[in-house]
């Protein structure tokens, strides 16, 4: 949790919304507290990544894929990451991460 929380600026904001019921988060701990959770809890799979996409400026990125379980593709989740003011050492200030089901 440690290197996952180094990602992010100390002053930043994050909101995480997630396609499940109960996992949105908006501050880093309480998104970092989910993920541990999460961890502890379920089996971690593997999961096929389609339709990367990825667009940036000098002040902003947005990362946009489909990703689905290998073992059970459908429904497919589409993620999007966006993050502004990327810095020299690459943490994040705002990273919204935005999950919504589909086919």
């Amino acid at each position: 949790m440690e290197s996952l929380r180094e990602l992010y600026v100390d002053d930043g904001a994050i909101i995480y919304f997630d396609n499940q019921t109960g996992c949105d988060s908006t501050d880093l701990d309480h998104h970092l507290q989910q993920v541990r959770h999460f961890v502890a809890t379920v089996t971690i799979v593997k999961l096929s990544t389609e339709g990367l996409q990825v667009f940036h400026t000098q002040d902003a990125a947005c990362v946009i894929a489909k990703v689905r379980y290998r073992h059970q593709p459908q429904p497919g989740v589409r993620s999007t990451f966006f993050s502004n003011a990327i810095s020299k050492t690459a943490k994040f200030d705002i990273f919204i991460f935005r999950r919504t089901s589909m086919n």
